[in-house]
């Protein structure tokens, strides 16, 4: 907090004293500016809350050249304080919330909760921005899926698309199933292959395998017992369509396979409102696998 005092006529020396309910400090304001025998003195000052809305009190005094003393007094409240005074001392929260703005939510603070909200007096998650945020990347967690039991499919429901610019898949499976599985992604519970198409190319040892399905494929050739994780970014293009690419790697033994999907729907969607991740074999899904679905939120 920066403290002004503007002085007519030559004097010796200028101090503000100001007390509050902690004690007081004293600053010694310094000249700064000369204008037709004004005399402006500065000092900055570090302000304290008042625990119990008791007003500061800032004295100025000034010692002219003969050692005359003269001195000028003003009480003011701190303009920044909204909070309830019991609930903070010494700058430490000691209350079960803190709000910033108590007319008109900026920032609240629960210490009970540990949430913090913005624009809101009741936070549901750790941040809860009531409004829009700007930033140049931002991915939000939609859902996370840790499987308990072997399963053939999991299923991402409730979803909106449009608000969304793509959704990212991390997916990290162990085949539980009698035999080779593959893994599909079907679109607002459209599960007919053959409504989708996708093509793959696979890198293994010093082989390559480059192939077209008439299916919806972004992760296959997972033996039984096997593991592999892959990421898929899925989205609803320009026109209409639900498209994906994804990574997905795999090793058995010191063979390893590197698979890189592209995919479409053959037909244009008004929106993405779920995603499943589905295997080709029962229990294909194996109990310990995990599915994050992330979004980047329009």
């Amino acid at each position: 907090m920066l403290i002004r005092a503007t002085i007519k006529g030559s004097v010796d020396s200028v101090v503000a004293e100001n007390t509050h309910d902690k004690g007081s400090d004293k600053i010694n304001l310094q000249l700064k500016k000369v204008e037709n025998g004004t005399r402006i003195y500065e000092g900055a000052w570090i302000a304290h809350d008042t625990t119990g809305q008791i007003p500061y009190r800032t004295i100025i005094r000034v010692t002219s050249p003969v050692g005359k003393i003269a001195s000028a007094q003003v009480e003011w409240l701190d303009p920044t304080v909204s909070h309830k005074p019991e609930e903070i001392v010494a700058g430490n929260f000691t209350g079960s919330w803190y709000n910033f703005n108590s007319t008109s939510p900026v920032l609240f603070i629960n210490s009970t909760s540990g949430k913090v909200g913005i624009g809101t007096t009741s936070p549901s998650a750790e941040l809860d921005v009531n409004g829009d945020i700007l930033a140049d990347n931002i991915l939000i967690k939609v859902s996370e899926v840790n499987v308990s039991s072997n399963c053939n499919y999991v299923e991402f429901t409730n979803l909106d698309g449009n608000s969304a610019w793509f959704y990212k898949l991390l997916f990290v499976v162990k085949n539980a199933g009698a035999s080779t599985c593959k893994y599909a992604l079907y679109v607002n519970g459209d599960t007919t292959d053959t409504n989708y198409y996708s093509q793959r190319f696979e890198a293994y040892g010093t082989s390559t395998v480059i192939e077209r399905y008439n299916n919806n494929y972004f992760c296959q050739g997972i033996a039984s017992g096997e593991r592999a994780m892959a990421t898929a970014t899925i989205t609803k293009d320009p026109d209409g369509y639900f498209r994906w690419t994804s990574q997905a790697g795999q090793a058995s033994g010191s063979s390893i396979h590197i698979q890189l999907w592209a995919g479409v729907k053959n037909a244009t969607i008004t929106n993405i409102t779920s995603i499943r991740v589905a295997a080709s074999v029962p229990n294909g899904i194996g109990a310990g696998s995990k599915l994050i679905l992330y979004k980047a939120r329009r």
